[in-house]
């Protein structure tokens, strides 16, 4: 598995579009492997924007081509929904590109913004 996410590394692009790949030895790293409650090895984790509580676990994909297809799948499946200026104000200073869509209306949500991207 390890040689598999090395290859969707290269796929995606080190470190390019703001996605960084890493490797952990929970052999060595303990306090990790009880953090993220891995228990059977290879376990992979997308954590999305940061966010260290809420990781999302890819089961089942081995191969580097789906991984990406799962990576990006994922990563297009993100949405925030703001309810004040403020917020907004925040989210589009913190990115170097922003795409912001304004509806009428999302499902039971109301007249809210969603942002996507």
């Amino acid at each position: 598995m390890a040689e598999e996410l090395g290859k969707a590394a290269e796929i995606m692009g080190k470190g390019k579009n703001g996605v960084g790949f890493g490797k952990v030895d929970i052999t060595i790293e303990k306090e990790l492997q009880k953090e993220f409650d891995i228990k059977k090895t290879p376990d992979l984790k997308l954590f999305f924007e940061g966010n260290r509580s809420e990781p999302i676990s890819c089961k089942g994909v081995v191969e580097s081509t789906a991984l990406v297809v799962w990576l990006r799948r994922q990563i297009s499946q993100k949405a925030f929904l703001f309810t004040d200026t403020q917020q907004v104000v925040e989210f589009v200073k913190s990115r170097p590109l922003v795409i912001i869509g304004f509806f009428q209306v999302l499902g039971s949500r109301g007249g809210r913004c969603l942002f996507d991207w």
